[in-house]
């Protein structure tokens, strides 16, 4: 301070401390004290660098959850390839054309349903009879059906029929549905259990008869295999 008249009191510091000395109207003392302004910026650095403390805390933590997760799914990505289905034999390939089955469900992993269930969800699968138009009747007339079976059939009449009417052998594995023995519903259809197994459906079907009453006339025994895919059949439909 220049003016030795000055009233005593704080000013601002001669000496550039930032803050405030006293005088005492003669002279300086020793007296110091810092002033709001002073502290504002270092207090304003303490905030500012809290923050980005903080925020370096959250980005860490995130980017640490991201890699252990990315981490994860490598781990559970397959590691055997895809097994790829079997090729059909060549006696399977002859009799294709006869064959109006599909490969199994991805959904058929473990045992199916009940009979009734099961032929319920086919016969709404199942188209009515192109010949006679006629819907199935729900009631089976020869069955092996088995929910955990690898191969079992229901054997369906149209609605109405007689003997001589067109019956359809509905194929399952592990109670789904697969499809139909043969594209055409043949008539004196009949299951042969004494020959049929867990992956082995045995069909007869009777042709040639001198009436529909009698046992005379050739019979064609079609097998159908289950070969662990699909369904393959290994003798020529019917004529």
């Amino acid at each position: 301070m220049s003016n030795p008249a000055a009233r005593s009191g704080w000013y601002p510091d001669p000496g550039g401390s930032g803050g405030e000395r006293y005088w005492d109207g003669t002279g300086w003392t020793t007296q110091c004290r810092h002033t709001q302004a002073a502290h504002a910026r270092p207090q304003w650095l303490w905030a500012t660098a809290s923050a980005l403390g903080v925020l370096a805390v959250v980005i860490g933590v995130v980017l640490a959850r991201i890699i252990a997760s990315s981490d994860n799914q490598q781990r559970s990505l397959p590691t055997t390839p895809a097994s790829v289905p079997a090729k059909p034999s060549a006696d399977a390939s002859a009799a294709a054309p006869g064959v109006a089955l599909g490969p199994v469900p991805a959904s058929a992993v473990s045992c199916g349903p009940d009979e009734e269930t099961a032929l319920h969800n086919a016969l709404n699968q199942l188209a009515p009879e192109p010949v006679t138009g006629r819907d199935w009747e729900r009631t089976p007339i020869a069955a092996n059906y088995d929910p955990c079976a690898n191969l079992s059939t229901i054997l369906v009449m149209i609605q109405g029929g007689t003997g001589s009417s067109p019956i359809q052998a509905l194929m399952f594995h592990r109670g789904a549905y697969l499809g139909t023995g043969t594209s055409k519903a043949y008539g004196f259809t009949s299951l042969n259990t004494g020959a049929s197994s867990n992956d082995l459906v045995v069909l007869s079907y009777r042709s040639g008869q001198s009436c529909t009453a009698c046992d005379d006339g050739s019979v064609t025994n079609v097998r159908y295999r289950w070969d662990g895919t699909q369904v393959q059949m290994l003798d020529p439909p019917p004529p």
